[in-house]
């Protein structure tokens, strides 16, 4: 009796003090890795290219509004109040940089970091800026920068200290699923709307549920083309992760091959987790809930083309044909 009288007096949400509704809802905000640009995943199948997942769908749900911007007005001026489009106007001369692959957005400095997707792939091809600059002016306006080690070469290695609170994606996991399933997992967000994480190599715990998860996933899609989804365990990962970064040094240091640098600079290393919910991958004999929609298995080809990323000289991306071009380097003196 007593405890049902205790319940019966706790407030009803609209009838709390308006200070502690907004806190609430603050507590709903996701905290997101915001994308600087697009993406592109390939992986090699036995007839040659295979996509994986067309990205977009991702990306796109990364810039939505917060899901409580549809609950009320009273949430929706919380969700949006702290967003502000990214800082192009104000941006120094020196950390403009050109690609055609660039986004535009709406971010929450206090809440979001940025990631940079781009990778260099062919260095006949050369652009406006430097890449590493670009995200460390948009790390600085935020709460850090993550970029793929694969978009590292030796003589960028001199400015990743200029790149606040800096992760380094050595892997990534695409999750077909439904924005339900993900909310329901809370992998992905308390409300399932920061379909992009960054998990920490040393962190085995969260690890293990991003991977049980993609493992799920994968097999209920009844997948065309499945992910390696192999494992290991966090001290392997921690130990190849150092070894990787200490050979992106051996140049600056003016080391022999197979010499690694006494004390490499505290870097932090993380797989990045993608939840996609247009079941790219997945067959039509998928699992209820995993089904694609009729007439969306087939991935249509991103056309990019400019500076920054190579051209196209014909073909699907993901063939023979497509180059991508990398940005002119800073000399490291």
């Amino acid at each position: 009796m007593a405890s049902s009288t205790v319940i019966g007096a706790f407030p009803r949400f609209p009838d709390l003090p308006a200070e502690i509704r907004l806190m609430i809802w603050r507590e709903c905000l996701p905290h997101r890795v915001h994308e600087l640009d697009s993406d592109e995943f390939y992986a090699t199948g036995p007839g040659g290219f295979a996509r994986v997942c067309g990205l977009l769908m991702t990306t796109q749900m990364n810039h939505r509004p917060p899901a409580i911007s549809r609950v009320c007005r009273e949430s929706r001026v919380v969700a949006l109040q702290n967003r502000v489009r990214l800082p192009y106007e104000e941006m120094l001369e020196e950390a403009f940089w050109a690609s055609e692959t660039i986004l535009d957005g709406m971010i929450d400095p206090s809440r979001d970091s940025v990631h940079l997707n781009w990778e260099p792939w062919d260095e006949r091809f050369e652009g406006e800026g430097y890449y590493l600059d670009y995200l460390a002016w948009h790390a600085a306006n935020s709460q850090g920068g993550s970029v793929g080690y694969e978009s590292i070469d030796h003589e960028d290695v001199a400015f990743l200290d200029s790149i606040s609170n800096l992760v380094i994606v050595m892997r990534k996991i695409i999750i077909h699923a439904t924005s339900e399933y993900g909310a329901r997992t809370g992998l992905f967000g308390l409300l399932g709307d920061a379909p992009v994480q960054l998990v920490d190599l040393s962190n085995e715990k969260r690890l293990k549920a991003y991977f049980d998860l993609a493992e799920e996933t994968q097999k209920k899609g009844h997948v065309t083309f499945a992910q390696d989804l192999h494992r290991k365990p966090c001290e392997v990962l921690e130990e190849e992760f150092q070894k990787i970064m200490g050979r992106k040094y051996q140049r600056p240091f003016g080391l022999r091959p197979g010499e690694m640098p006494p004390k490499l600079p505290p870097l932090r290393g993380a797989i990045m987790f993608r939840l996609c919910t247009d079941m790219c991958n997945n067959s039509e004999d998928a699992e209820e809930g995993f089904r694609p929609l009729p007439g969306t298995t087939w991935i249509p080809p991103i056309q990019t083309q400019g500076r920054g990323r190579g051209g196209l000289r014909g073909g699907p991306i993901g063939s023979p044909f497509r180059m991508r071009g990398r940005l002119r380097n800073k000399i490291v003196a």
